[in-house]
C-alpha cells in the first residue's frame, strides 16, 4: 500500500478511537457545515492525532498523484471530520478517488547561467542543450536565453502539478551542478564554478513559470524616522575598534547574523544564527550544550524583559538542526517560518546581552555568563523547566542543575511577539 494511503488509514484509525478524557486536546476545529449538527459543532483532537494528520498531509504532497492539492492540510482535516462523523465507511478509497489526479510526463527546460556547451551533453538525469537548440521553447522575459544564460538543462519529470514538477527538475539540476563544481574544482578557479540555474522554466512554448531567487535583493528607502529608529538600536553602539570583550563577541555575533540575512538558504541561515547565539551565550566546556544555551537565553530574557520564550524551541532547533548538520547528519528542511522565529529570538538575545552588560557594568563575556548562571532567580526558572520543559530536560536538571529539585515560585513565560 502506498505511503499516502497508509498514513490516511492510520489517521482514520486514531480518529475513531474512544474519546480520552485524560489527555488535553491539541487541536480544536469546527465541523464542516454539512457534517455539523445541533449536538456537534466542534471536534477536539489529541496530540498523536494531530501528528498523524501532519504526516498524512506530508505523505500526500510527497505522492505525485496528490501533489496538485494546494492546501493538503485542509483536505486532511475534512477527512478527519468525515471519519469521525461516519464511522461505518472506509473513507480512504473515497479520498483517493476524489483527490488523486492523472500523473503526466513532461520535459522541463531550465536556463543555466555562466555555463555553456557547444553540443547536446548527456549527464546523469539531465541533458544540457546549447541555447540555440531547436527543442528549447522560445524565450520570454522570465525564460531568457541571452547572456548570462549559457545553456539550458532538459529534465524529464512526471507528476500532477507543473509547479512541483519544475521544483523537482530544479533540484535535479542543482544536484548535478553541485557535483560538477566539486569534480572541476581541481582544474579551474572558484570564480568559474559559480554557474547557477536561472529563475525561469518552461515545459513548452505555452507553459512557463519562474521563481524569485532566494537571495534576491529589494530596495529599502531610509526615511528620517527610520534613521532615528536605527540610531536607537544597541547594535549601532558597538564600535569598529578598541572593543571590550563583550563588544568583541557582540561584533562576532553581528557578523554571523549578517551572513544569515544575506543567504537565501534557510538551513544555512539557521546555522549562522546559532553561531551568533553561541558567540553571545555559548560555553564550550558544557556537556549538554543545547540545554545550557537555551537556559541561558531564557535567563537573559527573564532578567532584562521579565519574561521569556519557551526554551524548548532553541533546544529543539539546536538538537535537530544545528547538531545534526554540524556533525555530518542529514539536517531536515527548515521552513521560512522557523527561520523567522529564530531570527527574532537571536536578535532579542543580542539586544538583551548588550543591555545586561551596560546595566551591570560588565566588559567581559565570562563575567556576564557567570552572572546569568549564578542569578538568584535560577532555581525558579529551573523549577519552571521541570514543570513544563518535558523529559528531554531530565538529565540536564539532574546532572547539571540539582537545584531544580528545590521548591520555588514558577515564573510566567512571556509573549515576545514572535512573527507568524
Amino acid at each position: 500500500m502506498p505511503a499516502a494511503e497508509r498514513a490516511l488509514q492510520e489517521l482514520q484509525r486514531l480518529v475513531r478511537r474512544p474519546p480520552s478524557t485524560a489527555e488535553r486536546p491539541a487541536l480544536t476545529m469546527r465541523l464542516p457545515a454539512d457534517l455539523a449538527s445541533d449536538e456537534a459543532q466542534t471536534l477536539c483532537f489529541v496530540r498523536d492525532e494531530v501528528e498523524a494528520a501532519d504526516k498524512a498531509a506530508a505523505a500526500l504532497l510527497g505522492d505525485v498523484r496528490f501533489e496538485h492539492l494546494d492546501r493538503a492540510e485542509d483536505e486532511v482535516r475534512r477527512f478527519m471530520a468525515e471519519c469521525w462523523a461516519d464511522r461505518s465507511t472506509d473513507h480512504v478509497p473515497l479520498f483517493v478517488a476524489s483527490h488523486s489526479a492523472e500523473v503526466r510526463k513532461a520535459t522541463c527546460f531550465i536556463p543555466v547561467e555562466f555555463l555553456s556547451v557547444t553540443s547536446v551533453t548527456e549527464l546523469p538525469g539531465v541533458r544540457l542543450l546549447p541555447v540555440d537548440d531547436p527543442h528549447i521553447p522560445p524565450p520570454t522575459p522570465w525564460f531568457p536565453l541571452g547572456k548570462p544564460t549559457g545553456c539550458v538543462a532538459a529534465v524529464e519529470v512526471e507528476g500532477s502539478s507543473f509547479t512541483r514538477m519544475a521544483d523537482r527538475a530544479r533540484d535535479r539540476v542543482n544536484h548535478l551542478l553541485r557535483a560538477m563544481r566539486i569534480a572541476r574544482s581541481a582544474h579551474v578557479p572558484d570564480f568559474q564554478l559559480r554557474f547557477r540555474i536561472g529563475i525561469g522554466y518552461a515545459f513548452d512554448d505555452r507553459l512557463h513559470g519562474w521563481n524569485r531567487r532566494a537571495d534576491e535583493a529589494y530596495e529599502l528607502a531610509l526615511t528620517e524616522e527610520g534613521v532615528t529608529e536605527l540610531l536607537s538600536h544597541p547594535a549601532m553602539s558597538v564600535p569598529i575598534s578598541e572593543r571590550s570583550d563583550i563588544e568583541e563577541k557582540a561584533a562576532l555575533a553581528m557578523g554571523w547574523m549578517e551572513r544569515a540575512c544575506l543567504t537565501g538558504d534557510n538551513l544555512i541561515a539557521m546555522l549562522y544564527r546559532f553561531f551568533a547565539l553561541e558567540a553571545l551565550l555559548g560555553d564550550k566546556a558544557e556537556g549538554l550544550k543545547a540545554h545550557g544555551l537555551a537556559f541561558r537565553e531564557m535567563m537573559l530574557s527573564h532578567v532584562i524583559e521579565g519574561g521569556f520564550r519557551h526554551p524548548n524551541a532553541t533546544f529543539f532547533y539546536y538538537d535537530q538542526i544545528r547538531s545534526v548538520a554540524v556533525h555530518g547528519g542529514q539536517a531536515p528542511d527548515v521552513p521560512r517560518k522557523v527561520t523567522a522565529q529564530f531570527e527574532w529570538a537571536v536578535r532579542d538575545a543580542l539586544v538583551n546581552y548588550l543591555a545586561l552588560a551596560r546595566q551591570q557594568g560588565l566588559s567581559r563575556r565570562g563575567k556576564l555568563l557567570k552572572f546569568l548562571d549564578q542569578h538568584p532567580d535560577r532555581p525558579q526558572l529551573l523549577t519552571w523547566i521541570r514543570d513544563y520543559g518535558g523529559p528531554d530536560w531530565n538529565k540536564f536538571l539532574e546532572n547539571k542543575m540539582p537545584a531544580a529539585a528545590a521548591d520555588g515560585a514558577s515564573p510566567e513565560a512571556g509573549n515576545h511577539g514572535e512573527p507568524a
